[in-house]
C-alpha cells in the first residue's frame, strides 16, 4: 500500500498482542510502503503496551485503506512532546518485553486510523471519568482510543445515527477490542442531535466527532470532490450546531467534551464552538499549554504505550481550538479540535 500517515491497532506476522490480558498471533507478513505510521502495536520485535497490556509485532505491515493510521513503533528520529520523547523513522528496531498469555483466544484485527485523529481523540481528558459519551461514534476508530485509555470502572457509549454505519461500528468493537473493555461499551444507534430532549447533565466526558465536509477524503476520491461545495458546508454547520449544543446539554457541571472535524472551513470549526460560547455562559475554553487543562490531560506516557516512537503531529492553534494540518505534518489530518469545558460554579 501507499498509505501515509497510518495508524494499526493490532500485531502482525507472526507477533503477539495481548490487551488486557488477551495476547494477540498473527502470521501473515505484510508488506507496505506506509510512511509516518501510527501502529497500535510494536513493529520489528518490539512491544507495546496499552495499561499494562502488552502487544508485540514483528513485521512490516501492508494495507490497501486511505485516511489511515498506524499504531507502530519506529525506531530512528525522536520527538518530544509535553516532556515525553517519541522515537520516529523507517526503520522499526524498538524492544521491549512481551507479558505471556495464549495467542489463540480472542484474536484481534488490525485498525488504521490517521495519527491527527488520534490526537484529536487523545486530547479528551479521561482520568476518573466514569460516564464517557462518543456521540457520532462511527466507523469506531476514536472509540478504540478512548476505551484503550479510559479507566477500569469507566463505561463508554459509542452512539451512530446511521443504521449501516452502526453496524460497521459494532464490527470495529468485536473484532478490535478485547472482552474486558468491550463489556464496558454500549453501542447505540440515535440522532444525537435529539438526545438533549431526554437527557442532560448524564456524562462526564463527551467526545464529538461530526459529520463534516471531511477534505481528508476530499483529497483521495473524486466521489467526496464532487460532493463539495460551500452550501454543503453551510448545512453541515446547521448539522453541527444541533449536535454540539445537544452534547453539551449532556455533559455534567466540570464535564469536558472535545469536538472535532476533519474539515478545513472555519464555519465548521471554530465558528460552530463560538457559537456554543455565545449560548451559554457556563462553558469554557481549555487549551493544551494551559495549567488548567495540564493539570486534567491524559498521561501522555500512556499514548507512548500504545503508539509509541512515532513522531505526533503539532497542531497550531485557532481562535476556540487546534488544527493539524497536513502540509505541516507529513500528511496528517487534517484536524480540528476544541476543548470545552462546562463550569461547575457558574
Amino acid at each position: 500500500a501507499s498509505n501515509t500517515n497510518n495508524v494499526d491497532f493490532t500485531s502482525n506476522a507472526a507477533s503477539t498482542a495481548a490487551l488486557d490480558g488477551i495476547t494477540n498471533a498473527a502470521s501473515d507478513d505484510n508488506i507496505a510502503s506506509n510512511t509516518n505510521n501510527v501502529d497500535f502495536t510494536s513493529n520489528a520485535a518490539s512491544t507495546a503496551a496499552i495499561d499494562g497490556i502488552t502487544i508485540n509485532d514483528g513485521a512490516p505491515h501492508n494495507d490497501s485503506n486511505t485516511n489511515n493510521e498506524d499504531l507502530t513503533s519506529n525506531a530512528a528520529s525522536t520527538a518530544t512532546i509535553d516532556g515525553i520523547t517519541n522515537n520516529g523513522g523507517a526503520t522499526n528496531t524498538a524492544s521491549a518485553t512481551t507479558t505471556a498469555f495464549p495467542t489463540n483466544i480472542f484474536p484481534l484485527r488490525t485498525y488504521y486510523l490517521d495519527i491527527a485523529s488520534i490526537f484529536a481523540a487523545f486530547s479528551l481528558p479521561l482520568s476518573n471519568a466514569k460516564n464517557i459519551l462518543d456521540l457520532c461514534a462511527a466507523p469506531g476508530g476514536k472509540t478504540l482510543v478512548i476505551s484503550s485509555l479510559m479507566d477500569n470502572d469507566a463505561k463508554l457509549t459509542s452512539n451512530e445515527r446511521s443504521f449501516e454505519r452502526k453496524l460497521r461500528l459494532e464490527k470495529v468493537v468485536q473484532e478490535h477490542i478485547p472482552p474486558s473493555i468491550k463489556n464496558r461499551i454500549t453501542v447505540t444507534c440515535s440522532d444525537g442531535a435529539l438526545w438533549c430532549k431526554t437527557k442532560s447533565n448524564c456524562f462526564d466526558r463527551i467526545l464529538l466527532d461530526v459529520p463534516c465536509s471531511s477534505e481528508r477524503h476530499v483529497l483521495h476520491d473524486e466521489k467526496y470532490l464532487a460532493q463539495w461545495s460551500p452550501s454543503r458546508i453551510k448545512n453541515l454547520a446547521v448539522e453541527q450546531w444541533a449536535l454540539l449544543s445537544s452534547a453539551y446539554r449532556m455533559l455534567q457541571p466540570d464535564g469536558i467534551m472535545v469536538y472535532s472535524t476533519c474539515a478545513l472551513a472555519p464555519k465548521e470549526n471554530d465558528d460552530v464552538v463560538e457559537r456554543l460560547f455565545k449560548k451559554f455562559d457556563d462553558c469554557k475554553n481549555l487549551f493544551l499549554e494551559d495549567e488548567p487543562y495540564r493539570g486534567l490531560k491524559n498521561d501522555f506516557s500512556k499514548l507512548n504505550f500504545f503508539c509509541a516512537n512515532v513522531k505526533f503531529p503539532t497542531p497550531e492553534k485557532t481562535r476556540f481550538g487546534y488544527q493539524i494540518l497536513p502540509d505541516k505534518n507529513n500528511g496528517a489530518g487534517p484536524i480540528y479540535f476544541s476543548i470545552i469545558q462546562k463550569n461547575k460554579n457558574l
